[in-house]
């Protein structure tokens, strides 16, 4: 594993691989806002809802923190509604849209970073969802969110700072997910819960080559990033730890002992089952269990002892499935 931590847009493309990207991030602008809100906002509102069945209490006046707000912080926005959240990031999610703005992320974060985020502005990506993301929480307009540049390796928050964690498709690009994890227990304050949701790299879209989430017909065939006859035609467009399930668990395990780690197995989709079964029958992916290829999204939930300790002894397994699944699959993520 790579011990540097690196952002999102780290990664270096060729010329042609740069514009597929690009091509296929245009196809997913254009479906419009409404989808996309929509599946990010009743995923946040799931969170919460377990959340707050786990704590026996409603999720309002407290202290959250967003590991990965990202740049549509539509989950921020959602928790903030009730609760003072902040949210941290390795990349600036700029509001302006002018020379001095972006001279200052392509310094800070690289012109791949300011490139992007200059395209949403422009074709009025980001102004378009934050209307609807207002218009779905019943708000007269998009709130200012607190989102700080930060590395979540080394958090300058007090220890015992917040009573909620909370990070979505973030841990797969971490290089170091443990550090993280310490750091993200000794900001939790007792009773305080972290909920995070990762995409598996073993699923059929954790190569994270953006056709795939476009639905785009020159997308790579399905696990084509863990099958040797196809890795060729794979567009890795952001830095990925390829962590496999059983790391997952044995680093959160290590981190938050008795934290639960859920493969949701939420790829449920005809065709992708009936391709598994057509690739497994040429003797391909022999060495990945059905859990991890049709796990999209692995959810991990750890409450902080109200002692003080990192363990969770006496909390059955029950309590955190009692409520309704916060998501049937992580959704392309657009940066």
């Amino acid at each position: 594993m790579e011990t540097v931590s690196k952002a999102y847009t780290s990664t270096r493309l060729g010329a042609l691989s740069r514009f597929s990207e690009i091509a296929s991030l245009l196809a997913t602008y254009r479906r419009g806002p409404v989808s996309i809100v929509k599946s990010n906002v009743d995923q946040a509102l799931g969170v919460l809802a377990e959340i707050a069945s786990i704590q026996g209490k409603p999720i309002r006046n407290l202290d959250i923190l967003e590991v990965g707000s990202g740049q549509k912080s539509i989950q921020l926005a959602v928790m903030s509604r009730n609760n003072r959240a902040v949210g941290i990031d390795r990349e600036s999610s700029n509001d302006e849209l002018g020379l001095r703005s972006i001279l200052s992320t392509i310094k800070s974060d690289g012109a791949i970073r300011a490139a992007k985020t200059t395209m949403r502005k422009v074709l009025g990506f980001d102004r378009a969802i934050r209307t609807e993301c207002a218009r779905q929480l019943g708000l007269d307009q998009w709130r200012r969110l607190n989102v700080m540049k930060m590395d979540a390796e080394s958090m300058t928050f007090p220890d015992a700072s917040f009573d909620v964690v909370f990070s979505r498709a973030v841990f797969e690009h971490i290089a170091n997910p443990e550090k993280v994890l310490l750091e993200v227990a000794r900001v939790l304050r007792p009773g305080g819960v972290f909920y995070c949701l990762t995409h598996l790299y073993s699923s059929y879209s954790g190569c994270h080559d953006a056709r795939i989430f476009a639905n785009r017909k020159d997308a790579p065939p399905l696990w084509a990033h863990l099958r040797e006859t196809h890795k060729h035609k794979v567009i890795e467009n952001t830095f990925l730890n390829r962590l496999r399930l059983s790391e997952w668990r044995s680093i959160f395990g290590a981190a938050m002992p008795g934290a639960t780690v859920e493969a949701l197995m939420d790829d449920s989709d005809p065709e992708h089952l009936a391709e598994l079964a057509r690739v497994r029958g040429t003797g391909e992916l022999a060495e990945y269990s059905d859990e991890e290829l049709r796990t999209v999204t692995l959810k991990t939930v750890w409450q902080r002892s109200e002692l003080g300790s990192n363990a969770l002894e006496n909390t059955p397994f029950a309590s955190f499935v009692a409520s309704p699944q916060p998501c049937s699959r992580l959704s392309g993520v657009i940066h």
